[in-house]
């Protein structure tokens, strides 16, 4: 072989080399992105939705926080050894006992994506509606949870999520959608139960409450 007929080979095959991994194949998951978040108090305004511990910034790895958009797309965001805290004084159609007060503990956010749309693909100035459910225990045998457009019982009551990405390394999600994801009349509504964390499913349904919710994702 000549040395010209090499040198063109090893071209070849770095060029291929190179466009494979750059290309990705159909189908193919995209990576991982780690995320710091902020629950926007804003929001909340202390009075009715999720509002944060008041510790500023939840960052992924500090004090057990692990946000990320995984390979499969969906957002899932634990607030570790920190917490959240659930106000309940504006209900639209309670269910038993009104809920009052507030619950605070531990919490964890997980978006229902649809397969093949992931949230770190997004194009820059997009927008979508997305489903999402924030959870927490409230005693050593249930957990509570509070759907937007998921979770159990009827959905189509419900409001979405609406996910915008304004730069690369931000994304908002916000319960109110300006109508943008459906009616404004179920803008920041939401869905509360709770269920068993072992054992056979015994929902407890307490229906729907007006939950404003924030959160801000920045790239880690």
């Amino acid at each position: 072989m000549t040395t010209i007929l090499r040198l063109l080979m090893a071209m070849i095959f770095a060029f291929t080399v190179s466009a494979a991994a750059y290309t990705q194949k159909p189908g193919s998951q995209p990576a991982q992105v780690n995320l710091d978040v902020v629950i926007d108090d804003t929001a909340s305004q202390g009075l009715y939705g999720f509002g944060s511990d008041g510790g500023g910034s939840y960052l992924n790895g500090i004090q057990g926080v692990a946000a990320s958009f995984l390979s499969t797309g969906v957002l899932s965001f634990k607030t570790g050894n920190r917490t959240s805290t659930v106000f309940y004084t504006s209900p639209i159609e309670p269910v038993g006992a009104l809920l009052t007060g507030s619950t605070s503990g531990s919490s964890y956010f997980l978006t229902f994506v649809k397969t093949g749309l992931y949230l770190q693909t997004m194009a820059i100035g997009s927008s979508r509606c997305e489903g999402l459910v924030g959870s927490m225990p409230i005693s050593s045998s249930y957990n509570r949870y509070i759907g937007y457009r998921a979770g159990h019982g009827t959905l189509t009551d419900l409001g979405y999520m609406l996910v915008t990405h304004p730069d690369t390394n931000t994304w908002v999600m916000d319960s109110n959608s300006v109508g943008i994801c459906g009616s404004t009349s179920y803008d920041n509504v939401a869905r509360i139960n709770d269920a068993q964390n072992k054992g056979p499913s015994n929902d407890i349904f307490h229906g729907r409450y007006y939950m404003p919710l924030r959160l801000v994702f920045t790239r880690h």
